[in-house]
C-alpha cells in the first residue's frame, strides 16, 4: 500500500539521488541569498584580506548556482548528479576554507564570521565526501 507522498520509484537508487535534491537546494538557497545579499563583486584585490573577501564573494554566487543546478539535476534520479553534487560542494567547501583562511592571515583577526566561513567551508566538504561516496556505491550498483 502507497500513501500519496511515497512512491514506490523512490525506494530505489533513483529516488535516493532525487532525495539529495533537498539538501543541494537549501545549500544553493543560503549560497545564493548570502551571495546576492551581501558584499560587492566588484572588487580590487590589493592584499590577501581582500583576495579572500573576493573568493567568499565569488564561490557564494557561482556556487550558488552550480548548487543550483545540482539540485535540479538530482530530481532526475540520475545518479551522474551525485557526482555534480559532489565536486560542487567540494570546491564550495576548499573554497571557503580559503577565503576564511585568508581573511583572518590578511589582517582580519579571527572573528565569529571567519570562523564561520571555516565551519561551513567543513560542512561543504564533508558534503561533497558524502555525495562522492554515494555516487561510487550507487554508480557500481549500475544505475545511471
Amino acid at each position: 500500500m502507497t500513501s500519496a507522498r511515497h512512491h514506490p520509484q523512490d525506494d530505489g537508487i533513483a529516488g535516493r539521488v532525487r532525495r539529495n535534491a533537498g539538501p543541494a537546494g537549501v545549500a544553493a538557497a543560503c549560497l545564493l541569498l548570502f551571495g546576492f545579499g551581501t558584499g560587492s563583486a566588484d572588487q580590487r584585490v590589493t592584499d590577501l584580506f581582500t583576495l579572500g573577501d573576493a573568493v567568499f564573494n565569488y564561490t557564494l554566487r557561482i556556487g550558488g548556482v552550480l548548487m543550483g543546478g545540482a539540485a535540479i539535476w538530482s530530481l532526475t534520479g540520475r545518479v551522474a548528479a551525485l557526482l555534480v553534487d559532489a565536486l560542487v560542494s567540494a570546491a564550495v567547501g576548499a573554497l571557503l576554507v580559503f577565503s576564511g583562511s585568508a581573511m583572518i592571515a590578511g589582517g582580519g583577526g579571527i572573528t565569529v564570521n571567519y570562523v564561520l566561513y571555516l565551519v561551513f567551508g567543513g560542512m561543504f566538504l564533508s558534503a561533497g565526501v558524502h555525495s562522492w561516496r554515494d555516487y561510487s556505491s550507487y554508480g557500481q550498483a549500475g544505475a545511471n
